[in-house]
């Protein structure tokens, strides 16, 4: 071999040398940004599961007080009250619908987080049937709960006693995200 065959060879040994270092580093680094984005998702996925939760617990009793304040409008005995009711049940319609749009647009938010994540670590049909589970999750319809109550001590102790069972009521609601989350955690795990 003559000294410019093995000047050729150091430097081709040289070159590949430099070359598999960089495909080894950007290897590293690869992983380490996949490893960045997984947490950043699941941080992100707590985060709206939260929020989702608090609109939840929203709609739902904006839904009754909303019927609770039509109610109230059918049993004032003023004209006066019952307009004064009245208005108040369509502010409440419009928070009603406000608080859905919202709702709807951070469940939204929340599907393409879920979905990032996935994309991230791995297809899950049991993460899929859960999100599914989320998204047909229907909100009490509150229709002429109240009707039945034609004096307001009654309207009223009934309208209290159905706020304050919200919070019981959307716990499986509330279980499903945290099923989402224990899943999404192992599948990131792996």
């Amino acid at each position: 071999m003559t000294t410019t065959e093995i000047g050729l060879l150091s430097a081709c040994i040289g070159g590949s040398a430099g070359i598999f270092s960089q495909i080894i580093a950007n290897l590293l680094r690869d992983k380490t940004d996949k490893k960045k984005l997984v947490i950043d998702c699941l941080s992100e996925e707590r985060k709206l599961a939260h929020i989702l939760f608090i609109y939840a617990r929203r709609l739902e009793k904006a839904i009754i007080t909303t019927e609770y304040c039509y109610q109230l409008s059918n049993i004032e005995v003023s004209e006066k009250e019952r307009e004064k009711q009245s208005e108040r049940y369509h502010n409440e319609l419009k928070y009603c619908g406000d608080i859905s749009n919202d709702y709807n647009s951070l469940l939204g938010d929340y599907c393409k987080n879920v979905y990032k994540l996935l994309m991230y670590t791995r297809e899950s049909k049991k993460v899929e049937n859960i999100l599914s589970k989320i998204m047909s999750q229907p909100f009490d319809d509150a229709n002429n709960i109240f009707e039945k109550y034609e004096k307001y001590p009654e309207l009223y102790e009934f309208y209290s006693q159905s706020i304050l069972s919200v919070e019981a009521k959307l716990e499986p609601y509330k279980k499903l995200f945290n099923d989402i989350y224990k899943e999404i955690q192992h599948l990131a795990e792996d």
